[in-house]
């Protein structure tokens, strides 16, 4: 009989620390906004310049998401927390600059690339 009460009552403590974990979380939108939001930027500053094009997708989906939601509460934040959404957002900006720049070069090279090419097969062409 005893074990069954304390079974119970672990129980019931157990379902109400659960209750109220899962509460806060929800009760402070702000802090979950910010935890969101200091989340991807890790993983993005963290994995975002050698991921997958897929994943770099949806890594950029998950941001600019958790961004919009971040800025409803930016006027709640103390000079602190915009302190760090800040150097976060320099640091994703940075990846963002690698990632994109690089595509960018990329495509470029290959036009010049192609252009030069067809350039030495006109003066080729010249000369015959």
């Amino acid at each position: 009989m005893k074990t069954s009460i304390r079974f119970s009552m672990m129980t019931v403590i157990v379902t109400a620390l659960c209750a109220t974990l899962f509460s806060c979380k929800y009760i402070n939108p702000q802090q979950h906004a910010l935890d969101q939001h200091r989340k991807i930027c890790e993983e993005i500053i963290l994995n975002g310049e050698d991921c997958s094009d897929e994943v770099w997708e949806a890594y950029k989906a998950k941001h600019t998401q958790v961004s919009d939601e971040l800025s409803q509460y930016k006027a709640d934040y103390t000079p602190e927390e915009l302190n760090e959404i800040g150097r976060l957002e320099g640091k994703v900006s940075k990846v963002y600059f690698k990632r994109e720049a690089s595509d960018t070069f990329n495509d470029l090279y290959e036009g010049v690339k192609d252009l030069i090419d067809e350039g030495v097969g006109f003066i080729e062409g010249l000369g015959q």
